[in-house]
């Protein structure tokens, strides 16, 4: 039999490599404090006075009780006591931004629960509890697709990241321990799907860009009864629709000057010599919105577009040919086409000569723009006023000493 041990000795069972491996983080006391996908990043964050800026680090599994951090390694509890010796706090460097979470809505119960309805989009769920003491956080991941536990198998790194990142989110608030749970629940009625003589059931919601998440919460008589269900949901894709360029667009089938806000970046490719290969480069637009969420958005359009006007050569010079509408002013061998989603644009420019370029050109939605190039509201004169006097009085500033006398006591 093939066996193989680690850099501490450990033994590793043969084919223990063959499944994501995630990477705990805990306390002290052995709490779990939140988990990451092997090769993920955690930002550490050194207290105030320590002069550190925060740092952060590439973790990578060793076995389900040691990691590496950077070059260092260690047991996952030496690595909780030395945070908590130097007073620093280490949490993962992916989060989620403005995770809100929400009491579920009217029609949404059917999501809290087993959805065994044909076409649903759950993945899986993770079930847990917070043990016997209330403050612990126990949890599996269920396979919905397999019909397994603890098997990722068909889903993708960025799910598992993501999936975890929102773990983490619901730990700040809703699921950091069994009397923050209750406390939550209690706190939204609203939220209640049913009761019974020993036990309360309380539903709740967050959502990002490409998924939903459903939380299940049940409250028992003791603490070692209380527990939690998380769904996670696919959204449903959008329908894309690829229509000829309008008039007075087509200035957006070409790269645009430098300055433009809305200018996210543009792939240029070709279908090679046999004129059914697929290369291509990406080109920043520089305004700084390569984010998972616009990465994820800009497959899914490449893949729709390697599905009819960027399949191949031939398919691309008869998906221009069949419509003459898209033809570039001027230009006879090029033809422009536009999609859209709900927060970008995407303008391709097709040719019909052999060995000449393709380009897609992606664009933010003005709206969206403008609200991240707005400027911070400035506070009105009588509260700038008022902050002044609340403030408490700066320190005076130690006299410096002359440039002689400092001068002198290096010597």
């Amino acid at each position: 039999m093939d066996t193989s041990t680690n850099a501490f000795g450990v033994f590793s069972p043969p084919g223990s490599k063959t499944h994501p491996q995630f990477i705990r983080f805990i306390d002290s006391g052995y709490r779990e404090l939140f988990k990451i996908p092997d090769g993920a990043n955690v930002k550490i964050v050194y207290p105030p006075g320590d002069g550190r800026d925060a740092k952060v680090r590439e973790c990578k599994y060793i076995d389900d009780h040691h990691l590496r951090v950077g070059s260092e390694t260690y047991h996952i509890c030496e690595f909780a006591e030395r945070m908590e010796r130097i007073g620093a706090k280490c949490e993962p460097e992916e989060q989620l931004q403005s995770a809100e979470i929400l009491p579920f809505s009217p029609g949404e119960e059917k999501y809290l629960t087993y959805n065994r309805e044909e076409n649903n989009t759950c993945a899986g769920h993770i079930a847990g509890d917070f043990g016997e003491s209330g403050d612990r956080f126990y949890s599996g991941w269920n396979n919905h697709i397999t019909k397994s536990e603890r098997d990722w198998t068909n889903t993708t790194p960025e799910f598992r990241a993501e999936v975890y990142s929102a773990v983490y989110a619901l730990r700040q608030e809703l699921l950091k321990d069994c009397d923050a749970m209750i406390a939550f629940c209690k706190s939204n009625p609203e939220a209640k799907l049913q009761a019974g003589d020993n036990y309360e059931i309380y539903g709740f919601k967050l959502e990002t860009s490409g998924r939903r998440y459903f939380i299940n919460c049940f409250l028992g008589e003791y603490l070692k009864d209380a527990r939690f269900i998380i769904y996670a949901y696919e959204k449903a894709a959008p329908a894309l629709e690829l229509l000829p360029g309008s008039a007075g667009e087509g200035a957006n089938f070409y790269r645009p000057d430098t300055g433009n806000p809305l200018f996210i970046g543009n792939m240029r490719g070709d279908f090679g010599k046999s004129g059914d290969e697929f290369w291509h480069n990406w080109f920043d637009g520089g305004n700084g919105e390569k984010t998972a969420d616009f990465k994820a958005e800009f497959q899914a359009v490449v893949g729709f577009l390697r599905e009819n006007a960027l399949k191949d050569l031939q398919s691309s010079q008869r998906f221009c040919r069949q419509h003459p509408e898209a033809q570039l002013i001027g230009d006879a061998a090029r033809y422009g086409f536009k999609l859209e989603t709900a927060a970008r644009q995407y303008f391709v420019r097709c040719s019909t000569l052999p060995g000449d370029y393709f380009y897609i050109y992606a664009f933010d939605k003005a709206s969206r723009a403008l609200d991240r190039h707005r400027p911070a509201e400035k506070p009105s004169v009588l509260k700038q006023i008022r902050e002044a006097r609340q403030a408490p009085p700066k320190p005076r500033k130690a006299k410096t000493p002359s440039k002689r006398r400092s001068e002198e006591a290096e010597l």
